[in-house]
């Protein structure tokens, strides 16, 4: 019996998280137990064991009286998980160079394409998980579980905490050639110059989140002065 429930608890939690990634839920919004459940099939006790590991994670965050809600990504949280990709990731595609066959690159290629159509498109979740797909499967070319795992949710709580709405397009373009000159290096098995682009295409990322959180924040301050007055 126990295992069965730890089971339900394990599908409930990978059900949430892919909902979490993939829906219209976005940082500040409440999450409504009855409505999340009924909308997954997924009852109480799994429901509610399986959101008290995604707020553990730091995915969510639970107030007593007020539930649980997706927490909006900050300047410390934002700084220490894109520290922690320009340690790990660097070294990830330099093992993932070495190792990549010809049916790999296609696969990053293949990709790529899809990343390609949707920069032209609004900012959304969807190229972000295409973005995620991308660096996954070099990380997944190390063989290596664990750091897979951490990789995924450092990744996860990027995407999920992130305002997205009225960010700027440009973003996307030179992120699509980053990609391109990264993906150069994986095929000509260069992967010193891999490590030094991934390294770089990082810290613009790094750039680009930190700037949005600044503008947000001093708007939010500018609003809560102009509300004063």
């Amino acid at each position: 019996m126990k295992n069965q429930l730890e089971n339900f608890s394990k599908i409930a939690y990978s059900r949430i998280k892919e909902f979490l990634l993939g829906s219209d839920i976005f940082p500040g919004q409440k999450i409504s137990h009855f409505e999340l459940g009924k909308r997954l099939g997924i009852s109480l006790t799994p429901l509610r064991e399986a959101l008290i590991r995604l707020s553990v994670e730091g995915l969510l965050i639970h107030q007593n009286q007020r539930g649980f809600s997706v927490p909006e990504i900050d300047l410390e949280e934002a700084r220490e998980l894109y520290e922690m990709r320009i340690l790990i990731e660097p070294y990830i595609i330099e093992i993932g160079t070495a190792v990549a066959t010809v049916k790999h690159i296609e696969q990053l290629k293949q990709i790529l394409s899809i990343y390609k159509q949707l920069v032209s498109e609004p900012y959304s979740r969807k190229r972000l998980l295409v973005d995620k797909e991308f660096h996954l499967e070099i990380a997944n070319l190390t063989k290596n579980k664990t750091l897979v795992q951490t990789f995924e949710r450092i990744y996860d709580r990027i995407i999920i905490k992130r305002k997205i709405l009225h960010l700027p397009p440009g973003r996307g373009r030179t992120a699509y050639q980053e990609h391109l000159e990264i993906l150069k290096a994986m095929e000509t098995k260069d992967g010193k110059e891999a490590s030094r682009l991934m390294k770089h295409h990082i810290l613009n990322g790094r750039n680009f989140v930190i700037e949005d959180i600044v503008r947000r924040q001093d708007v939010y301050s500018l609003n809560q002065l102009q509300a004063v007055k």
